[in-house]
Order: C-alpha cells, then structure tokens, then sequence
C-alpha cells in the first residue's frame, strides 16, 4: 500500500453537531488506507492518522523502554483519547465532543496536513503556531547575520 502524505491548509465550518468536511483528496488516501483515528494532538488540536501510521504509533508506544507504570498510564492515554471515525454522505467527519473541547473547536476549524497524518485546529489556535514559527525565523535570521 503506497504511504500517504497530507499537506496545504483548508478553512471549513462545523455544524451543530460536530461535522466537518475534508478535503477530498484527504479523504480518498484515508479511505485507500482503510480508514484511520481521531486522537488528541500535541498543541491542543485533533490529529487524524490514516490506521497504518496509527498502528505505527502504537507500536512505537510499546517497544519503548519506560517504568511500567509510566507505560501503563500512555497507554491508557493513548487508547482512551482515540476514536474511530466514517463518512458520512457528504464526505464529513462527527468530531467527537470530547476532542473538539480539547482542541477548543466551535464552529469553524482549521484542517492543515501535516504530512504522515492530518491536524484539525482551533483558528486562533492555528495562528497562534504561524505566529510562533514567524518569531522563530526572525531569531534565525537575526542568529544568521551575525
């Protein structure tokens, strides 16, 4: 199965119940990988892995070498913040509540593809990182011209 990359940034509304378009050529390479999971994302957004980097994520969560109560506990976290999704007619995803209050998402979202998956942002959120990055790359610059 070829890998699929994600990339460009994509402004959509969210209905009342929590729905929510992609762009079609994100859903037909998450539909080619059979499927995918919605999970909590660093930076308060809401990642969505195609199922085999998903399976490659939790993989590399157990051949990590931590104390067993440390593992105990990501594995908990990683299992209970993940959920399956579909479809539905209209090529949208029901973000479930519970992620669309950790990433603060309301009725609008930001969908940037972040390469091996996909991240679903919060608009002021997402600004916030263009925001950082731009302050990074003026330090960069400032630390190249010396």
């Amino acid at each position: 199965m070829k890998e699929s990359l994600f990339y460009g940034t994509y402004r959509y509304k969210v209905d009342e119940k929590g729905r929510m378009p992609l762009p079609r050529k994100f859903r037909e390479q998450l539909k080619d990988s059979k499927g995918g999971r919605l999970a909590k994302g660093a930076d308060k957004c809401i990642v969505i892995y195609p199922l085999p980097e998903w399976i490659k994520q939790a993989a590399e969560l157990e051949k990590a070498a931590r104390p067993p109560d440390v593992q105990r506990k990501l594995r908990r976290l990683f299992g209970a913040s993940t959920f399956d999704f579909i479809f539905d007619k209209q090529g949208r995803i029901a973000f479930p509540a519970e992620l669309r209050n950790y990433a603060e998402i309301t009725d609008s979202a930001v969908v940037i593809g972040a390469q091996k998956y996909v991240e679903i942002w919060n608009p002021e959120l997402w600004e916030e990182q263009i925001g950082e990055w731009e302050q990074l790359d003026t330090l960069w610059d400032m630390k190249e011209s010396k």
